[in-house]
């Protein structure tokens, strides 16, 4: 994720930016992995990964807005070459 992230072909897509290091993609990441609340909205991602090495190559994701608006996102990434 880190090294997908570090794209500048990546970056110019997604809200993040180049994480200037491995410990500033932890930390963007680690919310991901505690319990959500539905009623602030909810994040869903997984890995993409080559069926033959299951290297991964990028990710896709869902994220949903409040009840209130009652919409969703779906998004992806994937590393430059693929």
């Amino acid at each position: 994720m880190h090294r997908k992230n570090c794209y500048s072909e990546v970056a110019k897509f997604n809200t993040i930016g180049i994480p200037k290091h491995l410990e500033e993609t932890k930390q963007f990441l680690q919310p991901l992995f505690e319990p959500q609340n539905p009623e602030k909205g909810v994040q869903l991602c997984w890995s993409i990964r080559l069926k033959k090495n299951k290297n991964f190559i990028g990710e896709i994701g869902v994220q949903t807005s409040t009840p209130k608006y009652n919409k969703a996102e779906i998004y992806y990434s994937l590393i430059p070459h693929y």
